[in-house]
C-alpha cells in the first residue's frame, strides 16, 4: 500500500486521534459501505429537475430501510448515514449557464455519502444540424439541450436509432399550426443522440461492475436505474446493449420505470402517419416482444445477487424495530419481499398529460391491465405501482385501481384536455413555412377551419387520449406498509414549496417568476412585465432562472427561424457576454412577454410529480431499489459521476473511450462525423441487439436531414 494515493485505497474506516504515551490503542469503527449504486436518468427537455428532491428523499428512505439513522446505531461513524450530494447550481440568476461549472467543481469532494449517480445526456447540434434544425429546437449557449427537443420523444425502441419527428400532418400543414399548447412542435433532428446515450449508460454500468471486481468484491454490485419519461426508452435500450455488447455486465439489476412513453398499443393512426417515411409505426406485437425480451434480460440478474453472508457482514443491523423483529438483514429483506434484483417496477400516473397524448399513450399513463400483462407471458419480475389522487401507494391489501374516476363525472380529464384546432394566424405568421404553403393555407382555410372546429366540438380532436371505461390496473408491487403513502404534488406559492393535490389542475409560466427578482435592473423585461402584464409571481430565484434559461433558448430558436437578417445573425449572441443590437433587444423583449402571456392557464402536465416530491422517494422508491453493498473509493465515485455526465465524461480518464465521447458535447460529432452518419446509430442496429423492429409497412425511404423541412 505504501506509495499509493490514499484516495485510491478502499478504506474500511478513517479517524484522527492524538497519540498519547498512556494509551496504546484506539478503537476505530468501520464505515458501513454504501448499499449499492442508484443511477438517475432524466427525460427529454430536461436537465434532471427531479434529481435533487429524489436523491434527498432516497437517502432518507434508505437510512430508514437499512437502519442507518443515528438513533439506530450504537456507534455513529463518519460514513454510516447516507447524505445526499449538494451539487453546484448550474444557472446564474439571469438564466445563463454558470461559468463556475467544470468537471471537478460540479460536486464538492466532501459533505455527501450517497449511492446516487446522476446520468446526464442530451442533443448537441453539429454544424449541419444547426443549419437544418436551429430554427426548430431549443438550444442553450453551447448549442446543446438536456434530453434533446421535447417533440422528439418516441414510444418504441427502434425509433431511438431513426429519423426525428416529421411535423408534416398532411399536405403542407405542420403540427404546430394545430397545436393548442404552449410547447412548440417542429421537425426535429435524427434521434441518434438517444442511442448514443443508451450506449454510454450500458458502458457506465459495465465499468462500475469491472471496477468493483478489481477492488476485490466481485462484479455483482447491485445497480438500480431510476428513469423518467424518455429516459425510460434509452434505459430499456441500454439493457439490450448491456446484454449483447457487454456480455450482460452492462445490465442493471433493477429498473424503476417512471412515466415511460413506451406504448404497447396495437395501433395509433396519428403516430403511424408521422412515421410513414420510416415504414410506419413499430407494430404492437414488436413492442410487446421487445418488452418481453427486456423483462427476460433483467430477470437473469436475479440470479446474480451478492452472497447473503457477505452482505450481512458489511451492512446488517439486527436492532429490533416495530417493522421487523429481525432488524435489517438479508433474512428480513427476504421476509418483506424486498430482494429486488432482477425486477422491473412500473410507476404509472393516470393524471399524466404528456404520456397520455393521443400520439403516445404510453404505459407510464395507462399502465398495464391484466390482459396486457398476460400477453407478456405473465412475468413474475414485473411489478406495477399506480400513483393517483387519493390512492395510498404501497398500502398492504391494495390489489388494483380503476383508471376511470369513480366520482361519476362524464369526462376523464379535469380540466378538460386541450383540443387541437387549426390556427391560420399561427400558420401564416410562422417564418418556417414557405410562401407556397401559406398560399395553399389561405385557399383551403374556408374548408379546414370548419372541419377542425366540428372535430373539436365532437370531441374528436382532444390532445389527450382517454382510457377504456372499464380499464383496471393490477397493483403487483410488494406492499410497503399497512397505510401506504398518499401522493402529493409540490408547487411554488408565495416563494415557498407547498404540498397539494397530486392531480394539479392548471399552471402558468409566470408562476416560476420570483417574488423578489435577483436581477436589479428596472429595464429587465421580466421585472417590467410583473407590473405591466399583472403577472402573479409565485417562485424563487432558482425557478425564475430556469424559466429565463428556457426563454433564452426559445428566443434563439425563433431568431434562427426569422426571415430578418439582423435577428438570424444575432441569435448566437444571446449569452451572458453577448452583444445585441437595440433592434434585437426590442424584438427579444416582445417575444419573452408573449411567452409569459401564452403560458398562462395551461393544463398542468402532472408528468414529474412522482419524482419531484422527496417524500415519495423516501416512503416508496427507497423500498424498490436493489440493495447489497458497494465498496469503492472516493475517486471511483467521482469518476463514475463524471462518466455519467455527457459534459464531463472526458475527465473519466481510466475509461479508455472517454475522450471520444467528450467530443460529442463539444462539437456534436462522434469520430469526426455527425451521429446520424455513425454506423452505431443506424436503423439496422436495433435488430442486431435483439430488438424486434417490425413496422406497419416494410417499405421505407432514407430520410437523413438536409433541412428543417423534409421535402415530399
Amino acid at each position: 500500500m505504501i506509495g499509493r494515493p490514499f484516495s485510491d485505497v478502499p478504506a474500511m474506516a478513517t479517524a484522527q486521534h492524538i497519540s498519547l504515551a498512556s494509551k496504546s490503542t484506539v478503537d476505530i469503527y468501520a464505515d458501513i459501505p454504501l448499499p449499492g449504486v442508484v443511477i438517475f436518468v432524466h427525460g427529454v427537455n430536461s436537465t434532471g429537475e427531479w434529481f435533487d428532491a429524489a436523491e434527498r428523499g432516497l437517502c432518507a428512505g434508505l437510512n430508514e430501510r437499512t437502519l442507518r439513522r443515528p438513533e439506530d446505531l450504537l456507534h455513529h461513524g463518519e460514513k454510516t448515514e447516507l447524505i445526499p450530494g449538494s451539487y453546484l447550481p448550474e444557472l446564474e440568476p439571469d438564466g445563463f449557464v454558470s461559468r463556475d461549472l467544470n468537471a471537478s467543481s460540479f460536486l464538492p469532494a466532501s459533505g455527501h455519502y450517497s449511492p446516487v449517480i446522476r446520468f446526464r445526456w442530451g442533443f448537441r447540434a453539429s454544424k449541419e444540424e444547426l443549419d437544418a434544425f436551429g430554427g426548430n429546437v431549443f438550444l442553450d449557449e453551447y448549442q446543446s439541450w438536456g434530453g434533446g427537443p421535447f417533440a422528439n420523444g418516441c414510444t418504441a425502441l427502434p425509433d431511438l436509432w431513426d429519423a426525428g419527428l416529421n411535423d408534416r400532418v398532411f399536405l403542407w400543414y405542420h403540427a404546430n399550426a394545430l397545436n393548442p399548447t404552449d410547447r412548440p412542435v417542429y421537425a426535429c433532428p435524427h434521434r441518434g443522440y438517444f442511442a448514443h446515450a443508451a450506449w454510454r449508460l450500458a458502458a457506465l454500468i459495465d465499468h462500475i461492475r469491472k471496477r468493483h471486481e478489481a477492488r476485490g468484491h466481485g462484479p455483482d454490485v447491485p445497480v438500480t436505474i431510476v428513469c423518467h419519461s424518455q429516459g425510460n426508452m434509452l434505459s430499456i435500450a441500454s439493457a439490450f446493449i448491456g446484454q449483447q455488447v457487454f456480455a450482460g455486465k452492462g445490465v442493471a439489476d433493477t429498473y424503476v420505470l417512471c412515466n415511460p412513453p413506451y406504448s404497447l398499443k396495437s395501433s395509433n393512426f396519428m403516430e403511424n402517419m408521422t412515421q410513414s417515411d420510416q415504414g410506419g409505426r413499430v407494430t404492437g406485437e414488436a413492442r410487446r416482444a421487445a418488452f418481453r425480451s427486456f423483462l427476460s434480460i433483467v430477470e437473469a440478474r436475479g440470479a446474480r445477487c451478492q452472497d447473503d453472508a457477505a452482505v450481512d457482514k458489511r451492512t446488517a443491523n439486527r436492532k429490533p424495530t416495530d417493522a421487523s423483529p429481525m432488524g435489517f438483514c438479508r433474512a428480513s429483506e427476504r421476509a418483506d419481499d424486498r430482494i429486488n434484483q432482477g425486477r422491473v417496477f412500473l410507476y404509472c400516473n393516470p393524471h399524466d398529460q404528456v404520456i397520455s397524448a393521443s400520439t403516445v399513450q404510453g404505459i407510464g399513463w395507462c399502465g398495464l391491465d391484466q390482459h396486457e400483462i398476460d400477453s407478456l407471458g405473465g412475468p413474475s419480475n414485473f411489478h406495477q405501482r399506480v400513483w393517483a389522487e387519493g390512492l395510498a401507494v404501497g398500502r398492504r391489501g391494495l390489489t388494483s385501481h380503476a383508471m376511470w374516476p369513480v366520482d361519476g363525472r362524464k369526462a376523464f380529464w379535469s380540466p378538460p384536455s386541450p383540443q387541437a384546432r387549426y390556427s391560420i394566424e399561427r400558420d401564416l405568421s410562422d417564418p418556417r413555412a414557405s410562401v407556397w404553403s401559406k398560399l395553399g393555407s389561405l385557399l383551403l382555410a374556408p374548408l379546414l377551419i370548419p372541419f377542425t372546429t366540428a372535430a373539436r366540438l365532437g370531441g374528436l380532436s382532444a390532445v389527450n387520449a382517454e382510457p377504456e371505461r372499464n380499464r383496471r390496473l393490477p397493483i403487483t408491487a410488494p406492499p410497503i406498509s399497512d397505510d401506504g403513502v398518499l401522493p402529493e404534488a409540490l408547487r411554488m406559492h408565495d416563494g415557498q414549496v407547498l404540498a397539494g393535490p397530486f392531480d394539479e389542475g392548471s399552471e402558468s409560466a409566470e408562476d416560476n417568476l420570483a417574488l423578489r427578482s435577483a436581477i436589479d435592473d428596472p429595464d429587465d423585461v421580466y421585472n417590467r412585465s410583473r407590473g405591466t402584464l399583472g403577472l402573479k409571481a409565485q417562485g424563487d430565484a432558482d425557478s425564475e432562472a430556469q424559466l429565463r434559461y428556457e426563454h433564452h433558448a426559445r428566443v434563439r430558436m425563433d431568431a434562427r427561424a426569422s426571415r430578418e437578417d439582423t435577428l438570424r445573425q444575432e441569435a448566437e449572441e444571446v449569452r451572458a457576454d453577448g452583444h445585441l443590437s437595440e433592434r434585437f433587444r426590442q424584438w427579444s423583449d416582445e417575444r419573452r412577454a408573449e411567452y409569459l402571456v401564452s403560458g398562462r392557464n395551461q393544463n398542468a402536465t402532472d408528468h414529474s410529480t412522482i419524482l419531484t416530491n422527496p417524500m415519495h422517494a423516501q416512503k416508496v422508491l427507497a423500498y424498490d431499489v436493489a440493495l447489497g453493498y458497494a465498496r469503492f473509493t472516493e475517486s471511483d465515485w467521482m469518476e463514475f459521476r463524471q462518466m455519467a455526465d455527457w459534459r464531463w465524461v472526458g475527465a473519466a480518464q481510466s475509461w479508455e473511450p472517454s475522450k471520444d465521447y467528450a467530443v460529442y458535447f463539444k462539437k456534436g460529432r462522434f469520430f469526426e462525423r455527425p451521429l446520424y452518419e455513425h454506423p452505431d446509430y443506424q436503423a439496422n442496429v436495433p435488430a442486431t441487439l435483439g430488438i424486434d423492429t417490425r413496422r406497419q409497412s416494410p417499405a421505407r425511404t432514407s430520410r437523413l436531414p438536409e433541412s428543417g423541412r423534409f421535402n415530399p
